[in-house]
């Protein structure tokens, strides 16, 4: 699946792909094309906070060469994408964050 964003700006890009992405299941790769420079940072964060594995980006795309295209894979733990994270590093770092709502179990320390 291919979304074009290019000759778009934030948050446009990250707007096409999420809703491209929203019902399918994981281990799909999307491309994203995309012209704005803020879509590089904007790509990376939103696949560590959605589950997403952004593989690579490719810079010299668009009929004037000024896109990127951009490959991740839906829904999957990192297998050794862009960010950097490794495999299953996600679910141990969520393991010691609170649900909204939630109260610690533990008194706060001062500093």
């Amino acid at each position: 699946m291919e979304v074009d964003a290019l000759g778009t700006r934030c948050p446009v890009p990250i707007i096409r792909v999420a809703r491209a992405v929203r019902d399918l299941p994981p281990g799909i790769v999307v491309v994203l094309l995309a012209s704005d420079p803020a879509t590089g940072p904007d790509v990376a964060a939103w696949c560590r906070m959605r589950g997403h594995t952004l593989l690579d980006a490719d810079p010299g795309v668009g009929e004037d060469g000024a896109g990127t295209r951009y490959r991740l894979r839906t829904g999957c733990l990192n297998e050794g994408g862009l960010d950097g994270v490794g495999p299953g590093q996600r679910h141990v770092e969520a393991e010691g964050k609170l649900r909204r709502g939630q109260e610690p179990d533990y008194e706060p320390t001062a500093n």
